[in-house]
Protein backbone atom coordinates (compact mmCIF):
# COMPACT_ATOMS: atom_id res chain seq x y z
CA UNK A 1 0.00 0.00 0.00
CA UNK A 2 2.60 2.64 0.99
CA UNK A 3 4.59 1.56 -1.69
CA UNK A 4 2.45 2.08 -4.36
CA UNK A 5 0.81 5.38 -2.73
CA UNK A 6 4.62 6.50 -2.93
CA UNK A 7 5.41 5.87 -6.73
CA UNK A 8 1.91 6.91 -7.69
CA UNK A 9 2.05 10.14 -5.46
CA UNK A 10 -1.23 9.19 -4.05
CA UNK A 11 -2.29 8.57 -0.21
CA UNK A 12 -2.61 5.08 0.74
CA UNK A 13 -6.27 4.75 1.07
CA UNK A 14 -6.64 5.16 -2.60
CA UNK A 15 -4.92 1.82 -2.95
CA UNK A 16 -5.74 -0.11 -0.21
CA UNK A 17 -9.36 0.48 0.21
CA UNK A 18 -10.21 -0.80 -3.50
CA UNK A 19 -7.58 -4.03 -2.93
CA UNK A 20 -9.54 -4.60 0.29
CA UNK A 21 -12.65 -4.81 -1.57
CA UNK A 22 -11.75 -6.86 -4.41
CA UNK A 23 -9.22 -9.15 -2.69
CA UNK A 24 -10.69 -9.96 0.49
CA UNK A 25 -14.29 -9.22 -0.47
CA UNK A 26 -14.46 -6.87 2.86
CA UNK A 27 -17.44 -4.37 2.94
CA UNK A 28 -16.67 -0.98 1.58
CA UNK A 29 -17.41 0.78 5.05
CA UNK A 30 -14.59 -2.19 6.95
CA UNK A 31 -12.20 -1.10 3.90
CA UNK A 32 -12.24 2.10 4.30
CA UNK A 33 -11.51 2.15 8.50
CA UNK A 34 -9.30 -0.42 7.87
CA UNK A 35 -7.12 1.85 5.37
CA UNK A 36 -7.84 4.62 7.98
CA UNK A 37 -6.29 2.84 10.86
CA UNK A 38 -3.26 1.49 9.13
CA UNK A 39 -2.60 5.09 7.93
CA UNK A 40 -2.76 6.44 11.12
CA UNK A 41 -0.69 4.12 13.09
CA UNK A 42 2.23 4.02 10.48
CA UNK A 43 1.74 7.98 9.71
CA UNK A 44 2.29 8.61 13.68
CA UNK A 45 5.40 6.37 13.62
CA UNK A 46 7.01 7.99 10.44
CA UNK A 47 6.61 11.40 12.27
CA UNK A 48 7.70 10.36 15.37
CA UNK A 49 10.62 9.14 13.46
CA UNK A 50 11.22 12.02 11.24
CA UNK A 51 11.04 15.01 14.70
CA UNK A 52 13.77 12.06 16.00
CA UNK A 53 15.86 12.32 12.60
CA UNK A 54 15.47 16.67 12.68
CA UNK A 55 18.74 16.80 14.22
CA UNK A 56 20.77 15.43 11.32
CA UNK A 57 19.49 18.71 9.10
CA UNK A 58 19.94 20.78 10.98
CA UNK A 59 16.09 21.74 11.46
CA UNK A 60 14.31 22.50 15.19
CA UNK A 61 12.00 19.63 16.31
CA UNK A 62 10.21 23.03 17.73
CA UNK A 63 8.94 24.06 14.37
CA UNK A 64 7.70 20.42 13.35
CA UNK A 65 5.96 20.28 16.76
CA UNK A 66 4.06 23.41 16.13
CA UNK A 67 2.93 22.74 12.52
CA UNK A 68 1.78 19.62 14.18
CA UNK A 69 -0.59 21.93 16.46
CA UNK A 70 -1.90 23.89 13.69
CA UNK A 71 -2.74 21.08 11.70
CA UNK A 72 -4.12 19.08 14.44
CA UNK A 73 -7.56 20.35 14.97
CA UNK A 74 -8.74 20.66 10.88
CA UNK A 75 -7.34 16.45 10.80
CA UNK A 76 -9.49 15.59 13.86
CA UNK A 77 -12.71 17.62 12.61
CA UNK A 78 -11.93 15.83 8.98
CA UNK A 79 -11.33 12.29 10.72
CA UNK A 80 -14.27 12.58 12.51
CA UNK A 81 -16.59 13.61 9.77
CA UNK A 82 -15.50 11.57 7.27
CA UNK A 83 -15.74 8.92 9.80
CA UNK A 84 -19.28 9.65 10.44
CA UNK A 85 -20.38 10.08 6.88
CA UNK A 86 -19.10 6.97 5.96
CA UNK A 87 -21.00 5.00 8.62
CA UNK A 88 -24.31 7.22 8.69
CA UNK A 89 -24.79 7.86 4.52
CA UNK A 90 -26.27 4.94 2.63
CA UNK A 91 -23.96 2.49 1.07
CA UNK A 92 -24.78 3.56 -2.34
CA UNK A 93 -23.62 7.23 -1.39
CA UNK A 94 -20.36 6.22 0.06
CA UNK A 95 -19.54 4.11 -2.44
CA UNK A 96 -20.31 7.22 -5.49
CA UNK A 97 -18.26 9.36 -3.24
CA UNK A 98 -15.53 7.23 -3.60
CA UNK A 99 -15.60 6.76 -7.25
CA UNK A 100 -15.57 9.74 -7.30
CA UNK A 101 -12.38 10.30 -5.51
CA UNK A 102 -11.13 7.50 -7.53
CA UNK A 103 -12.01 9.46 -10.95
CA UNK A 104 -10.29 12.48 -9.41
CA UNK A 105 -7.13 10.74 -8.73
CA UNK A 106 -7.32 9.21 -11.78
CA UNK A 107 -7.37 12.53 -13.76
CA UNK A 108 -4.56 14.38 -11.16
CA UNK A 109 -2.17 11.03 -11.78
CA UNK A 110 -2.59 11.36 -15.63
CA UNK A 111 -1.87 15.41 -15.33
CA UNK A 112 -4.73 16.21 -17.45
CA UNK A 113 -5.20 19.46 -15.67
Amino acid sequence: MGLIGGLLGVGGGVVAVPLQHLLLRLPLRSCIANASAVICASSSVGAVYKNLTLHRHSHDWRFSVGLALILAPSCWLGGHLGAHLTHSLPIRHVRLAFIGLMTLAVYKMAAFH
